[in-house]
C-alpha cells in the first residue's frame, strides 16, 4: 500500500511538472507571435515568480519609455493568458542579446519587474483578471 501511495505521489509531482512545461512552452509561443517577438523563453522560477526573456528583441534598441512600455505588456499578456496567473508574486521581464563568437553568449542588461497590484492598476474598464479582489 505504502508502495503505490509513493507511486502516486511521485507520478503526481511529474505530471505537474509536465503540466509547467507546457504552459510555458505555450506561453513563450502565444507571446512570441502576438507581442512579434523573435524568442521568447518563459521560466517558472518559483511557483510564484515567473521570468518572460525576450531574446535580440527589437524593442531593446529602441528609448527607454517604448521598452518600458513594452515590458508592461509582456507582463499584461502573461496577466490576461497564464493558466496560474493567480498564483504567481511577480513577473519579470528581461530583454537578453545573444550572439555567437566561438561560443554561444547571452547577456541581459535591461529587465523590469510587475507584481500582481501594480498590473490591476492598468485594467482596461470591464475587465478583471481572476485573481482581482
Amino acid at each position: 500500500m505504502l508502495i503505490r501511495l509513493l507511486i502516486c505521489i511521485f507520478l503526481g509531482s511529474g505530471l505537474a511538472a509536465c503540466r509547467q512545461l507546457q504552459d510555458a512552452s505555450r506561453l513563450s509561443r502565444e507571446i512570441s507571435a502576438a507581442l512579434n517577438e523573435p524568442e521568447v523563453k518563459v521560466q517558472l522560477d518559483t511557483h510564484q515568480s515567473l521570468t518572460v526573456t525576450l531574446t535580440n528583441s527589437p524593442v531593446a534598441d529602441r528609448p527607454e519609455t517604448e521598452w518600458n512600455a513594452h515590458c508592461r505588456r509582456v507582463a499584461e499578456f502573461v496577466r490576461d493568458h497564464y493558466v496560474d496567473y493567480a498564483k504567481l508574486q511577480r513577473i519579470q521581464v528581461v530583454f537578453g542579446t545573444q550572439w555567437r563568437w566561438d561560443a554561444e553568449v547571452t547577456s541581459s542588461s535591461m529587465f523590469c519587474m510587475f507584481t500582481p497590484r501594480e498590473l490591476r492598476q492598468s485594467l482596461t474598464p470591464g475587465r478583471m483578471p481572476d485573481d482581482a479582489s
